[in-house]
C-alpha cells in the first residue's frame, strides 16, 4: 500500500500507524521542511543537525519528499502522485483549503481508486 501524508499531527500520527504496518508512507513536507522538525526537545542527531522528539517519533519508517501545496505547479505534482497511490491522508491547513479549491474533487475524478481521509478538528 502506498500513502501519502500531508498536514500537521492528526496525519502523521495517522501516517505512523500505516507505516508500522508495512505502507510505504511518503511524507510531504513543505519548502522549509515541517515546523514540527525544531519542536523542542531536540534529541535526535540526524547528520549534523537534531531534531525533535515528536518529529522523530510521528515520522518513523517515511520517507520525505518537498512539495510547495500552496503553488499550482505542487498541486499538478500531488495529481500526478496520486495515479500511484491507495490512500491520501490530510489535515490542516490542507483539508479545508483542499475542498474548497475543488483538489479533492479533481483527484478521484482522475484517480476512482484513491481514498482519501481529510482529518478535521
Amino acid at each position: 500500500m502506498r500513502v501519502v501524508e500531508c498536514g500537521s499531527f492528526a496525519s502523521a500520527y495517522a501516517g505512523r500507524l500505516f507505516a508500522d504496518r508495512g505502507a510505504d508512507v511518503i511524507k510531504l513536507e513543505r519548502p522549509g521542511g515541517d515546523c514540527a522538525r525544531e519542536a523542542f526537545p531536540k534529541n535526535f542527531d540526524v547528520g549534523s543537525h537534531k531534531i525533535s522528539t515528536s518529529f522523530a517519533f510521528f515520522h518513523i519508517n517515511k520517507r520525505f519528499i518537498t512539495l510547495d501545496l500552496n503553488s499550482p505547479p505542487g498541486i499538478r505534482l500531488l495529481q500526478a502522485l496520486a495515479g500511484q497511490l491507495d490512500l491520501l491522508l490530510v489535515d490542516e491547513p490542507y483539508s479545508t483549503a483542499f475542498h474548497a479549491d475543488g483538489t479533492f474533487r479533481r483527484l478521484l475524478g482522475e484517480h476512482p481508486h484513491l481514498v482519501i481521509v481529510a482529518i478535521t478538528p
